[in-house]
């Protein structure tokens, strides 16, 4: 196999590499590149980015699922079933989510009060504010900021 002038080397070299390629596809090692994206798709894609950016640019407004979908010329109906197909939630729980996340971090980085934190954030009603952060988070919002200021590897418990 070392010289290069054996008969028939160039067609045993050939069998050896289709016998390791036979080997990778039977144990599926050869991913396939998914196929590019149609021009729908990218469509799409962008839609929801505008949609989801829509939402974070206007956390702190009361936002109704109406204006929402006006401002995407879309109806209501059609804007939930588009969205939740696609991102896999409703509009207004994405956005309450969005709204959450932020909360979480103005908890862990301003000494700001909660009620002001929850107005920041776009919710009107505090109670509903504490009861759905506690839903998402399995902690209320005063506790979620104690454990935050707690020096990691520091447990609460005894």
């Amino acid at each position: 196999l070392q010289r290069q002038d054996l008969p028939g080397r160039q067609l045993f070299v050939k069998a050896l590499l289709y016998e390791l390629l036979g080997c990778l596809v039977r144990e599926n090692a050869l991913l396939s590149m998914p196929p590019a994206p149609t021009a729908a798709q990218v469509k799409k894609m962008e839609t929801l980015r505008r949609m989801l950016s829509f939402m974070e640019e206007h956390l702190q407004e009361r936002l109704t699922l109406d204006e929402i979908s006006a401002h995407f010329y879309m109806t209501p109906n059609y804007f939930c079933r588009f969205f939740k197909e696609n991102l896999g939630q409703t509009p207004m729980n994405c956005l309450n989510s969005l709204r959450l996340e932020k909360a979480c971090g103005l908890l862990k980085s301003t000494d700001l009060q909660i009620l002001e934190i929850s107005l920041s954030c776009g919710f009107n009603n505090l109670s509903y504010f504490i009861r759905l952060f506690h839903r998402q988070m399995g902690v209320s919002p005063s506790r979620y900021r104690a454990e935050a200021a707690r020096p990691s590897g520091v447990s609460g418990e005894r």
